[in-house]
This record gives C-alpha cells, structure tokens and sequence, in this order.
C-alpha cells in the first residue's frame, strides 16, 4: 500500500473511532467561534469558458456540463458585445460565472445548515490571471 494511502486509511480508522466514542463532539469543539471563509477561484485562458461559446459544436456530458455558461453569456449578450476584443470577452464571462458559482455555493444545504446552527460562512469569488500570474478578489462575498 502506497504511503499516502496507509496515511489516508489511518487518518480515517481514526476519526471513525473518536466518532464512535465518548468523545462524539471532538471535532466540534475545534469549530466553535470560528467563521470559515471559502473561496471559489477561477482562471482566465479558461477552455471551458471558450468552448461553452460554441456549444453547438460539443456533445455528451462537456456539452452539458458547460450549457449554464453558454446560458450566462446569453443572457449578458448585450454587455458581452460591448466589449472590443474575445480576450475580454472571455475574462468577463469567467467573471460572471464565478459569480454564477459562488451563488450555487451559498445555496447548498450543507451551508444552510450550517448558518441555521449559527456558523457564519463566507463564500468569496476570486480570479487568478494565468497570464500575469496573479490573484484579484473579484468582491464578490455572500454571508
């Protein structure tokens, strides 16, 4: 078994055990007065954001994995077409689907939960520029 696999296992055996324990509330009290804030990053020079411009040309599951972005830049067509070149195009719509996503996010039962037990969760947009090599918070942070 390889080394990163007998470390998985046993990290595992062993949260089962304290689970199964007296001790059921072991990890809660690790989360207790913190507020996680968690990041959806996304990347310009992003492939799926291009081919989901084309989508008529894809098929089986990519097609419909990127049909909502095909959707999100149909909708924003009219602000699309203001912009000059595809380059911002592109970026522009890997803004909004971040945006899109972090949405989704907010709205998963996990985080509900968890808000309606009172944890404050962030979710906060981010884009990392593949050509420059750096990361820009998009202000984008639900509560």
């Amino acid at each position: 078994m390889p080394f990163s696999d007998s470390v998985l296992k046993k990290n595992s055996n062993w949260a089962k055990d304290v689970l199964e324990s007296k001790e059921a509330d072991y990890f809660k009290q690790f989360l207790d007065g913190q507020s996680p804030e968690l990041l959806w990053i996304g990347h310009t020079n992003c492939g799926g954001i291009e081919a989901s411009l084309d989508i008529d040309a894809l098929d089986g599951p990519i097609k419909e994995w990127l049909s909502p972005i095909n959707k999100l830049y149909l909708d924003n067509k009219d602000e699309m077409d203001k912009l000059s070149c595809r380059k911002e195009k592109l970026d522009n719509l890997c803004k909004l689907n971040i945006r899109r996503v972090v949405g989704i996010i907010d709205e998963l039962d996990f985080i509900n939960k968890a808000r309606s037990n009172g944890d404050i969760i962030k979710i906060k947009g981010w884009i990392y520029d593949i050509g420059s090599g750096s990361l820009h918070d998009l202000g984008i942070t639900t509560h």
